[in-house]
């Protein structure tokens, strides 16, 4: 599973940043590596770096190999915070997806299918 990173001209992401965050992202989505081909996540500052409260979001896209793109977002007042918040309701939405996915493939066995 590859783990891009983007930001916009208004957030600099270092090295060490960007790293951490693929660290991140590859330990939480780890259970689903298998299943998908790629998570880009796009990090940018809605208020263009005035401080107004939940200002920094992050958009996670993922790739799974039998499903289309499927996106999360998650706003809050750093990166930290906007890339945790996406990473979890990105685990909840693969986790609902996968799990209906294999109810559908159970049902259709046992019609013969």
């Amino acid at each position: 599973m590859q783990v891009l990173i983007h930001t916009d001209h208004n957030l600099t992401a270092t090295q060490a940043h960007a790293g951490e965050l693929e660290v991140e992202l590859t330990g939480a989505l780890d259970r689903f590596s298998d299943d998908l081909t790629g998570v880009d996540a796009y990090l940018s500052d809605q208020s263009a770096g005035r401080s107004t409260g939940d200002d920094i979001r992050c958009l996670l896209e993922a790739r799974p190999m039998r499903h289309g793109p499927l996106t999360v977002s998650h706003q809050a007042p750093s990166v930290a915070e906007a890339s945790g918040g996406a990473a979890r309701k990105l685990v909840a939405l693969l986790t609902h997806t996968f799990d209906r996915a294999a109810e559908q493939d159970k049902r259709d066995s046992i019609r013969g299918h």
